[in-house]
Order: C-alpha cells, then structure tokens, then sequence
C-alpha cells in the first residue's frame, strides 16, 4: 500500500505521563526510586540492577544481574504480536530502571563475552566497540519507543572541569556513566532529565524534600526537550512530577498551536489518594523492629544500632522521632532491610 502523504494525522501533544522518558539522578536517598514508584499505583514495574526497591510498595520487580537478563526484559516487554503487546500495556504504565548507569557496563560485558575476550579493546580493528553502541542502542530504542512512561534512575558524579575560554575551574555533577560514546545515549534520549538536590534537613531534624532542578546550570546536567519548562520541582513529589511535566506540555502545544490531550485523570487521582494514605510512622517504626530483632537475634545488634545511629544521631531512639521525620525512618528500614538480605537473615 502506497503512503498517503495528504491524510496523515496531524501530531498532537499528550500532557500526561504515557510514552515520556524521564532521567532522574542524584545522591542516594533523596526520593528517585520513592516517586518513580508513586507515579503509576499498582502498575509498575522495577527493572532492577540494585535493590532500591527495599521499602516500596505497590510495584512489581524483576532483578537484572547481566545483560542478557535486561534483553530478555526488553523483549518479553516489547512482543511482536498485538495481542501479547496489549496484554503487557494492560499490567504495567511505567517501567523504571533503576539504577541506568549501570547498563553500559553490563553491555560491555556481554560484547565481551560474545567475542571471547577479556576487554574490549581486543577485538580487532574497533570493532567491540561499534559492537557495544549498536547492542546498546537497539535496546533502549526498542524500550524508549514501546510507549510505557520510562524512568531511566542514575547516581550522580561530579568532577572538577574548566572552561577551555575563561580558563574559570568549577564543579560539575552528572549522571554516572553518560560521559562515554555509550553512556551519553542515557543522556541523550530523555525527554526530561532532573537533578535531585539534596536540601538536608531543618533545624529539628526533619527531612527537607529534594527540589527537582529540569533546566541547565553551570554546575550540574539537567534539561526538557519542551521550552516551556518550568525550571524547578519544588518540592520533588510525584503529584509535583506530573504537574510539572503537564504544564511544560500544555504551553508547549499553546505556543505551537497544536491540541494537547491529556488521558491519565484518573491515574492522577488514584495518585492522591495513594500519597493520602501513604504509611503512618508507627507502621514503619513496627517494620523496623521487626527487621532488627531478626539482626539481633543473630548477633548483628551494634550493626543495627549504627544504622539508627546514622540517622538519628547518637542515643536517639526511633520512638522518639515526629512524623516528620518519616523520611528518615524509611531509610534506616531500607538499610536494615539490605542487611539482613545481605546476611542471608529471614525476619
């Protein structure tokens, strides 16, 4: 069938979160993997090359250990027939890797292993490496174009640049591993990129929510394919997440003239009453009890105790913290979690 240039349909611009691909990075512990869960309820899958989802609920995950494993999520994501591909966009929304900046490393090894040697730079003539650029943007084309809303989460790593005009030295922070040929594709293919930054906490203790920065700066990576952006997520929420990501769509498609569509209402309701309902302090201060007597009774007590320690502060009990400081009590379950896993230790 011939190509019909004359009825095609015209573009519109979709305000909801459907078929977006959004990076986030930062430190650790500054809400990435807590909002990305937040964003679809129920209908969202962890892609998982390190447990940050201890701590999460309503999501569903599967651990990628190597890069065979993350092809064969991709594929099972992506089926060729129309029938197995609705099927998948009827259970899951949003995909979130987490953490991407582990990926390039996982693709190299794979070349690696495909070739039969120990490093790239072996295999003759440059080949391993168009090898590895190929291999890895087939993958995230086939991910990036399924239409699930995509989350790509990063470390950050910041390192000393000088500008080669002014001669001026200065910090820059970045996602990790974007600053290689393959890396930089991480960087390349969100439509939104947003660096998390870490506000501390106020002067009782309680956690400041992250402010979500969406535009460049002189210090750190960030940027929106959309030119109405507002330049801030403040505070970094998920009902701030697609509030941002709306507006930035609706003046986009008023400055161009185009329709703006918007299907995801009721994802956005079911998003507020998620957040209204979200877990009371004493419910996290029960698991983490229940997770520390299991370290205690197998004689990991002083480790459990330095987490609190980390936390809190030296002699502060977990009972004696306010409900704004919820924050901190989901970290120290986190990293109690991660231990008793690591440990081999059931609770």
């Amino acid at each position: 069938m011939a190509l019909d240039l004359l009825n095609l349909e015209e573009v519109k611009i979709s305000s909801d979160l459907s078929g977006k691909i959004i990076l986030i990075y930062s430190t650790n512990n500054q809400g990435k993997s807590k909002v990305a869960s937040q964003l679809y309820p129920k209908q969202t899958l962890f892609v998982s090359t390190e447990k940050g989802y201890n701590g999460l609920g309503g999501i569903k995950k599967v651990d990628v250990a190597n890069w065979r494993t993350f092809r064969d999520v991709v594929s099972s994501l992506t089926p060729k027939k129309k029938e197995d591909a609705d099927k998948i966009k009827e259970m899951y929304k949003c995909i979130v890797v987490d953490v991407a900046d582990r990926l390039p490393d996982m693709a190299q090894a794979y070349i690696c292993a495909k070739n039969n040697v120990e490093n790239i730079s072996d295999i003759p003539w440059g080949g391993g490496y168009a090898q590895l650029k190929t291999e890895f943007n087939n993958q995230l084309t086939k991910l990036t174009l399924s239409g699930f809303c995509l989350i790509l989460i990063c470390h950050e790593v910041t390192k000393e640049v000088t500008n080669e005009v002014t001669g001026e030295t200065y910090m820059y922070t970045q996602p990790r591993s974007t600053d290689t040929k393959v890396g930089e594709v991480l960087k390349d293919i969100p439509d939104f990129t947003i660096y998390l930054e870490n506000r501390g906490a106020d002067e009782n203790g309680n956690v400041i929510l992250s402010r979500g920065h969406l535009t460049q700066h002189k210090n750190f990576f960030a940027r929106s394919r959309f030119t109405q952006c507002p330049p801030t997520i403040d505070p970094f929420t998920a009902i701030g997440l697609r509030e941002t990501i709306k507006t930035a769509c609706e003046r986009e498609a008023e400055l161009l003239g185009v329709e703006c569509v918007n299907n995801e209402e009721l994802i956005e309701q079911q998003l507020r009453e998620l957040q209204a309902n979200q877990r009371t302090r004493e419910q996290v201060i029960k698991e983490i009890r229940d997770v520390a007597n299991a370290l205690i009774e197998s004689n990991n007590k002083e480790e459990a105790f330095e987490v609190v320690e980390k936390y809190l502060g030296e002699g502060v009990n977990i009972t004696q913290t306010t409900d704004g400081q919820i924050d901190k009590l989901e970290y120290i379950l986190n990293d109690l979690i991660d231990m008793a896993e690591s440990k081999g230790i059931s609770w």
